[in-house]
């Protein structure tokens, strides 16, 4: 079906019923989506297109707050065929959000979105595959802790929790808003995008006001499509693939670099390194730099030197195709705080000894993953888990050895 206000092209008319309806709802209510704006859904996966693949300038989607779904003032549900159940709203919520929260709900029902979630689940795995999930949270900490803590959940909540992580973004009403103030809302159209490390989408997490004081403050979006794709698309961020699978449950093969999993390098004589793979602390301070290295961008991090010989960096990337040089700087700029006696030759040195140690410690984890997932036999609900974590292992193993130093670094 085709609406003549917003394009939708969709293979199931009910789905794409409801998107028409949630669009008009939108756009009545001081909503706007460009026209050059087409919303597809093709075997219950739903993107966002433009015409022609053309760059939209200005504004290409403005969302009034009152359309916005906060999912904290709802108690959520699920019925026997895993539809999302709405138990009761909070006294807060306005019609027009209940409105705009309905559909919602039955286009996530309609695409089967807690069927396919329960899939890939890692929290709901975890029941039957203990170790195997451990394991997968072992390579991201912070993850890890979060698991530990719903581990009393029952499955419902699982569910729910997990399929809202997934979606929600923290919302700011003003500049004065405390984190601890701050709104999880689901964001319609947005949440239609998918994601892709080259998208290109400008959404303000302070709601921007019209000048007449009787204009509702809006969510004001930028977004142009994908090079070389007509497709609009989400950008979850720096996110290699493995903690977009662990984080969203898919395999995203267009991040072509990987943050290592937390290890210990033993640095002889200098000392050690520890890298931890967290990266929600700044990184190394950019007006500190040399001109040479400011270009590193998001591969610095933060850094810190022990009293007792240590250093410690926040993470560190295996590098792709881009900046493949990245992590042997890096490495070379931790050393040096680590050391700064050290010769041109020694340094070079240290940085081939830490790289190789790096490099292996990677390739033993995710070997140890593939033998984990191959020691064991699936019940049948999670055999395509399975075979997608075998998948991602296998991928991240290329990924590893396809560092253009690789070769050279394993030398001894």
């Amino acid at each position: 079906m085709v609406s003549h206000m917003t394009q939708i092209i969709s293979d199931d008319n009910e789905i794409g019923k409801i998107i028409d309806q949630l669009t008009t709802t939108i756009q009545s209510n001081g909503g706007y989506l460009h026209p050059d704006i087409t919303i597809q859904c093709q075997k219950k996966q739903l993107s966002l297109h433009t015409k022609n693949g053309m760059a939209i300038n200005g504004y290409a989607i403005i969302i009034p707050h009152a359309c916005l779904m906060p999912i904290d003032e709802f108690q959520w549900g699920l019925d026997d065929s895993d539809d999302i159940t709405i138990q009761s709203a909070s006294p807060k919520v306005t019609p027009l959000q209940r409105e705009i929260t309905d559909l919602v709900v039955e286009l996530f029902n309609r695409t089967d979105k807690i069927t396919q979630f329960r899939q890939t689940c890692l929290d709901l795995k975890a029941t039957r595959n203990y170790k195997l999930i451990e394991t997968m949270y072992s390579a991201r900490p912070m993850d890890l802790e979060d698991f530990k803590k719903k581990q009393n959940k029952n499955e419902q909540e699982v569910l729910l929790e997990g399929l809202f992580q997934t979606r929600y973004y923290y919302l700011f009403k003003s500049p004065e808003t405390t984190i601890q103030d701050r709104e999880r809302v689901i964001i319609p159209i947005i949440d239609l995008m998918n994601h892709h490390i080259k998208g290109e989408i400008t959404l303000n997490s302070v709601l921007q006001a019209e000048t007449a004081n009787d204009c509702p403050p809006y969510l004001c979006i930028k977004c142009s499509p994908v090079p070389g794709s007509d497709e609009c698309c989400h950008n979850y961020g720096v996110r290699d693939a493995y903690e977009l699978f662990v984080g969203y449950q898919y395999i995203d093969r267009n991040a072509d670099f990987l943050r290592s999993v937390p290890l210990t390098v033993d640095l002889g004589d200098t000392g050690s390194m520890e890298i931890f793979s967290n990266i929600t602390d700044p990184g190394y301070p950019r007006h500190t730099l040399p001109p040479e290295l400011v270009d590193l961008h998001f591969f610095i991090p933060p850094l810190n030197v022990t009293e007792s010989g240590v250093i410690q960096l926040g993470y560190i990337y295996i590098p792709g195709q881009y900046a493949p040089y990245s992590m042997r700087r890096v490495l070379a700029l931790s050393l040096q705080q680590l050391n700064s006696s050290l010769s041109p030759q020694q340094l070079e040195r240290k940085v081939l000894m830490t790289e190789r140690q790096i490099l292996r410690k990677n390739l033993d984890f995710f070997y140890n993953l593939k033998r984990l997932v191959q020691g064991t036999s699936p019940c049948p609900e999670d055999a395509y888990f399975f075979k997608l974590v075998n998948e991602l292992a296998d991928m991240l193993i290329n990924r590893i050895q396809n560092y253009r130093f690789f070769k050279e670094a394993m030398q001894e």
